[in-house]
């Protein structure tokens, strides 16, 4: 039986002794929710993070797929156009946690079309939401993507997207698509008895889930 230690003795557990910890193999590499969007017909990786507060894009990503709209004859006036409005406030904004050089300084935002490709339908067009994401500088994240934040990400009821894992893809209720993850679900020792608990019970689920 592991004796306590006196309080006033250590103040970091690297004071503990040995018998305190057990020796085990390294862990499996984590994962992220990651599945894959649309936007002008291009896959995006887009990183579901209900840790996040906000919903966030690359400025070179956003460049990007206005160059792109310009290559294929895509005008803004367009309804294809991936962009429907950039937007800037009168004070500045400030986003932390995405890169080491916190506090990051946020463009401003933009109103973007994104296609939510269904994995039970490939080869067809998925259904279409309009995302506002604030704009990160150029350069200054890693993640090249779409992250969607707790507030997208919110159950239909909070005027979220509705979002929910399941073992094999991700369900988004508001548009009624389900989107193929992009982690691989046998790699990872998941215990399929909690996802099952979880399909009897979110019923708004589709059925083919069930089983």
């Amino acid at each position: 039986m592991l004796q306590a230690p006196r309080l006033d003795e250590f103040d970091s557990l690297s004071q503990l002794p040995d018998s305190w910890w057990t020796e085990r193999p390294n862990p499996d590499t984590g994962y992220v929710l990651k599945c894959k969007t649309r936007i002008l017909g291009v896959d995006v990786v887009t990183l579901n993070d209900t840790g996040a507060a906000c919903n966030g894009i690359n400025e070179e990503f956003l460049v990007g797929m206005m160059k792109l709209a310009a290559r294929k004859g895509i005008s803004p006036k367009d309804a294809r156009y991936p962009v429907v409005a950039l937007e800037r406030w009168p004070d500045p904004e400030y986003v932390v946690g995405i890169s080491r050089t916190d506090p990051v300084p946020i463009i401003g935002s933009a109103i973007i079309r994104v296609e939510f490709p269904d994995m039970q339908k490939p080869g067809k067009n998925g259904p279409t939401a309009q995302i506002r994401v604030k704009i990160f500088p150029n350069n200054l994240t890693t993640f090249q993507g779409l992250l969607l934040g707790a507030p997208a990400l919110e159950p239909t009821w909070l005027g979220g997207l509705g979002f929910q894992p399941c073992w094999d893809c991700f369900y988004y209720e508001a548009l009624d698509v389900s989107c193929a993850r992009m982690d691989d679900p046998g790699r990872y020792k998941r215990q399929p008895e909690v996802f099952a608990m979880q399909f009897v019970r979110a019923s708004c689920w589709r059925q083919h889930r069930w089983g």
